[in-house]
């Protein structure tokens, strides 16, 4: 119990101070997702939650709609918040939850969401067991995978459970570019629950502690995604408070673990096409010269990867979905015509990768089949580089490869 206790202090306080901890990549079978990508909400996988928002006495504000509120828009899922006068209400915004139509017990649970700021405003990607409202909150469990409100740049993550009233743990972590894309994700078994921004792991629970109770976490759950607005933790809008505010959902999957949990649905594959050119952020450079080698773990700045020991030695970038990347803040030498190589592994001939320049793309190179995930083979391409001081961003348009390191030689 001490070393356990010494544990979890430990993930805590990295977090309270914004270190990250990376965490070995492990193997999921997708089971179910929604990539958003109809002309509708699918009504097979979502309930619209209707009327005043308050919840458990918690003193939200808004008025929850199954109309314009909540939409697919250009391929993604708006919750939207509006200053408008419905139902007593003077907000009024959405909640939509998968209650009895996907639930699970365990696994990996993720989605990529960009969320708005302001005071008083509260979005949330959470979960609630599937027993509530029969079992009432907090015996039913929750599972916050993100919550964030206001205009801070925290990201919280934590559960709820009874155990002679409501008992909570959790951290949070400081997210940069908060407004931006990032994939918010929790591993669950019935050992622990761990949770993660971008695939960097930032906080670690038991749940095998018997004399806190916590039966509720080896039971099913189901997904609540919302964006409040006011609240006892929120605190009602001011006068800098912008709406309509829109929080976006990019896609939710749900994994479990192929060696010990079958999949019990049929997922929707996932898409090929392309998410929108990034933005690179410069920062200082770290030395990393063109011509020359730079291993891939050895990034500036990264999201959606995760790193793992290389059948070639050292360490190999996971990249399983699409969205991923890897900036390197680099300095070229000589202006002029550079073949770019990639060492590569990939099981499914499914990656798409692309190299950017301060968000200029300059290659786009297709990963095939070679074998498996530790089968590596060499890619090339031919790209033109400026000389001096500039990030350069590996971007996976589509997902589903590893990269070991990346070499540029100048052509003659």
């Amino acid at each position: 119990m001490v070393k356990r206790l010494y544990l979890l202090f430990i993930l805590a306080l990295c977090a309270a101070i914004g270190i990250l901890v990376p965490v070995h990549a492990a193997t999921w079978i997708l089971v179910w997702n929604d990539e958003f990508s109809g002309s509708s909400i699918d009504r097979a996988n979502w309930n619209f939650e209707t009327g005043p928002s308050d919840s458990w006495n918690s003193g939200e504000l808004d008025y929850c709609t199954n109309g314009a509120n909540v939409r697919i828009q250009d391929g993604v899922l708006v919750i939207e918040a509006r200053q408008e006068n419905v139902g007593g209400m003077n907000y009024t915004s959405a909640r939509i939850n998968t209650k009895g139509k996907r639930e699970f017990t365990y696994g990996k649970i993720e989605a990529r969401i960009a969320i708005p700021t302001g005071k008083g405003l509260w979005p949330q990607f959470w979960m609630l067991g599937a027993n509530y409202p029969g079992m009432a909150w907090p015996g039913c469990g929750e599972i916050d995978i993100m919550s964030h409100t206001n205009t801070d740049r925290l990201n919280y993550g934590s559960i709820y459970w009874d155990n002679n009233g409501c008992q909570s743990y959790g951290a949070n972590v400081r997210v940069s570019n908060i407004t931006s894309y990032h994939v918010y994700s929790i591993e669950w078994s019935p050992a622990t629950i761990k949770w993660f921004v971008d695939g960097i792991q930032y906080c670690e629970g038991s749940l095998l502690d018997d004399a806190a109770g916590m039966e509720e976490f080896q039971k099913p759950f189901f997904i609540v995604l919302n964006l409040a607005v006011g609240g006892n933790w929120a605190g009602s809008p001011d006068a800098k408070t912008v709406f309509p505010a829109k929080m976006l959902v990019d896609y939710i999957r749900v994994y479990q673990d192929e060696a010990s949990i079958k999949p019990t649905s049929s997922p929707t594959p996932l898409p090929a096409s392309p998410t929108p050119k990034p933005t690179i952020t410069i920062l200082a450079v770290t030395g990393k010269g063109i011509p020359g080698k730079i291993e891939a773990e050895n990034y500036d700045d990264m999201s959606g990867i995760q790193t793992e020991a290389c059948s070639e030695g050292g360490l190999n970038v996971v990249i399983r979905e699409k969205g991923g990347w890897m900036d390197y803040h680099v300095r070229v030498r000589t202006t002029g015509s550079y073949q770019v190589s990639y060492r590569v592994a990939s099981p499914s001939g499914t990656g798409q990768i692309q190299l950017l320049a301060n968000s200029d793309l300059l290659a786009t190179s297709t990963i095939p089949n070679t074998g498996g995930w530790q089968s590596w083979i060499t890619v090339k391409a031919t790209v033109n580089l400026k000389e001096g001081t500039q990030t350069l961003r590996l971007y996976a348009r589509w997902g589903g490869f590893n990269i070991n390191w990346i070499t540029f030689e100048q052509r003659k």
